[in-house]
């Protein structure tokens, strides 16, 4: 006969039974991830709309979409004009023509997009450089390509990974929330910048700024992620 199994034993294996569960998910598979899940989560709504966006425009017909053009153009030599990006003398020839036109005038459909579309872009370039709080402290697991901070002899001790090749070589530089600073827990020798890796570890979104040695001198990098890196694999899908 099997024995009783007292009240008290139960709720001792109960809660083994949640210790061991919750261990394995502390110390499970790491997440793996994209550099899109690194986007802030307001980023990731504003780009929700901007497929309503997109579909408002789909709707107009072959000529508004023309007008819509003309519009934006007419847009944005304004806005220049008033940031003194571009002065009078500076306009083009097609800038005078459009402006002489001033299609925002008589097309309010074509304008209230146009106002809405860079009122959102607006918005994108401010959270473009937010992070997702829900990453911090997470095993993760992700994808990219390596640009040296720190060596050891021909060992990298220090890097940023970034989600492309030339990444922060050629300019603009990648937002912060696209860039890890990573310390790997042993130097490892790097197969150059064109061979992207796994780099697995704790992520923190404590972001930070790093001196990065380029082709033409050194320049201030931000980041929005750091990462103290378990492995690093040479990538495989």
């Amino acid at each position: 006969m099997a024995p009783m199994t007292t009240h008290k034993s139960l709720s001792s294996a109960l809660l083994a039974f949640v210790f061991l569960v919750g261990n394995q998910v502390a110390h499970g598979a790491p997440q793996k991830l994209d550099w899109e899940d690194l986007l802030s989560p307001e980023y990731t709504r504003l780009q929700k709309e901007s497929i309503k966006l997109r579909n408002r425009f789909a709707k107009f017909d072959r000529e508004t979409r023309k007008i819509y053009r003309k519009v934006a153009h007419e847009m944005r030599v304004h806005k220049a004009q008033a940031d003194g990006v571009i002065k009078e003398a500076e306009l083009t020839e097609r800038d005078l023509e459009i402006l002489q036109e001033n299609p925002s005038a008589k097309h309010p459909e074509a304008t209230a997009l146009w106002r809405d579309v860079d009122a959102l872009r607006t918005k994108m370039n401010a959270a473009s450089e937010g992070v997702d709080p829900q990453l911090d402290g997470r095993q993760v697991r992700l994808p990219g390509y390596v640009l040296p901070l720190e060596f050891d002899g021909d060992k990298v001790t220090e890097f940023l990974l970034v989600p492309y090749v030339g990444a922060c070589i050629h300019v603009p530089p990648p937002p912060p929330n696209q860039m890890v600073h990573v310390r790997p827990a042993e130097a490892f020798v790097s197969e150059g910048m064109f061979a992207p890796v796994w780099v697995e570890g704790r992520m923190s979104t404590q972001g930070g700024t790093y001196d990065l040695t380029l082709v033409d001198g050194a320049a201030p990098v931000d980041t929005g992620y750091s990462m103290q890196a378990s492995s690093i694999e040479v990538y495989k899908q």
